[in-house]
């Protein structure tokens, strides 16, 4: 399976979130992997949800 790209040059905004800071890039060319399957219940059944909202 091949790998996802994008390729990101131009900064379009930043915003200050305190301990976080916000990107908005603009994406410049992407590469799709080829389309796959999406994974059966089986595969997934023991991942464990992530914390509380």
């Amino acid at each position: 399976m091949e790998n996802q790209f994008t390729t990101f040059t131009t900064l379009l905004d930043r915003a200050d979130w305190g301990d976080h800071v916000g990107l908005l890039l603009a994406p410049v060319s992407t590469r799709a992997p080829a389309a796959a399957a999406p994974p059966a219940l089986q595969d997934v059944a023991d991942i464990d949800a992530g914390h509380p909202a």
